[in-house]
């Protein structure tokens, strides 16, 4: 029996066909498992304040967070609100605490819906259901006064939120950042 050796096109160049099938799989596995462009909707501009007892923040996952970006609006003398909501958009839009047009409260029913589900009601299933686990980071600007973080703790509070984390800069930090 004759044996056939391998045909003259590839006695010179070899077969990449498996090495291409291996890249592709090793592209979707880093496509699927790295975080590209994920961002939490912090604001790089404000400057949090300084603590102590400070801790670097140990979230494994944004699914439950929203983070609140908390400054002082000047002219009205309110906070501005921003976050991104339902990851619709990679850009934090503003929620306001109280539209003083319609007297409704854009904040409040954000967390309600984020905190009890599409129903905003305590109890429920499915989309309707309660997540217990959802989290708020604040991110407030030093300079800021107490009266401008109020209203958001209180929309906290009215929405049942368990966790309100408050983001601040430990001294340490401080100082990499004098050094650089």
């Amino acid at each position: 029996m004759k044996r056939r050796g391998l045909p003259q096109v590839h006695s010179s160049h070899p077969n990449v066909t498996p090495l291409i099938d291996i890249v592709m799989c090793l592209v979707i596995f880093f496509m699927l498992v790295a975080k590209i462009g994920v961002t939490t909707g912090a604001d790089p501009t404000i400057e949090v304040p300084v603590s102590s007892l400070s801790r670097a923040l140990q979230i494994d996952s944004l699914s439950n967070t929203i983070v609140l970006n908390v400054r002082e609006k000047k002219p009205l003398d309110e906070p501005l609100v921003t976050a991104i909501v339902d990851g619709s958009s990679a850009q934090a839009q503003e929620i306001r605490v109280v539209d003083p047009s319609t007297g409704k409260r854009p904040l409040l029913e954000v967390l309600r819906r984020l905190r009890f589900g599409n129903d905003s009601k305590p109890g429920g299933t499915g989309v309707n259901g309660d997540n217990d686990e959802f989290r708020v980071i604040i991110r407030g600007d030093k300079e800021m006064g107490y009266r401008f973080l109020e209203p958001v703790l209180v929309a906290c509070a009215e929405a049942n939120v368990n966790k309100v984390i408050y983001q601040t800069k430990s001294r340490s930090e401080l100082v990499e950042d004098n050094s650089k």
